[in-house]
């Protein structure tokens, strides 16, 4: 009577420390790579944001900072009524690369004074459209682009960067909230 007990407590244990996927990870096979791109997961530790500089010339800089990677919005003051330009800079820490399977995506928040022109759609800019690009290992870029009505002084540009960066071990899924004021020059 005690072997059956015995095992069906064995088998319970078994199942409880069953090694399980963390939040942030990504399993290293292309489709459960695919799989939980698609699913977006809680940043697996606090990203802090650095403060918002405004040069002389009016171009605006901002850093966002996790524990694997750094993320840079730089972006010139925007002419109104002209075509504008902000760029996201990926910088994976050291340890960690750019994840290549993953699709990058940068959706915009709609904000009055300001019209975004994605291709995908007007507020989203991504890896499948033409978007992102990798300079080497540890760093990849996107583009932002936008234009500015005039009606405004600094258009507010902010929305969701959905990331990925990997160690040898894992990936790390993260989906940092970016925002920075661009100035607008008549």
């Amino acid at each position: 009577m005690r072997t059956p007990l015995l095992l069906v407590l064995a088998s319970t244990l078994l199942v409880a420390c069953e090694e399980k996927p963390q939040p942030g990870t990504t399993p290293s096979t292309p489709a459960a790579a695919s799989a939980a791109a698609a699913t977006d997961t809680a940043p697996a530790v606090p990203i802090a944001a650095g403060a918002a500089a405004t040069a002389a010339d009016g171009s605006t800089k901002r850093t966002w900072s996790g524990d694997h990677f750094e993320v840079v919005v730089s972006a010139p003051a925007c002419k109104a009524k002209t075509s504008c330009t902000a760029e996201i800079q990926l910088v994976a820490k050291p340890g960690y690369h750019i994840n290549e399977e993953y699709p990058y995506r940068f959706t915009a928040k709609p904000s009055g004074g300001v019209a975004f022109k994605g291709k995908e759609a007007a507020e989203v800019f991504s890896k499948a459209a033409g978007d992102f690009s990798k300079a080497s290992a540890s760093e990849a870029k996107m583009q932002v682009r936008y234009e500015a009505d005039g009606s405004v002084k600094k258009i507010p540009l902010s929305g969701i960067f959905k990331m990925s960066v990997c160690s040898e071990a894992s990936c790390q899924i993260e989906t940092p909230t970016l925002d920075v004021d661009v100035p607008v020059q008549s």
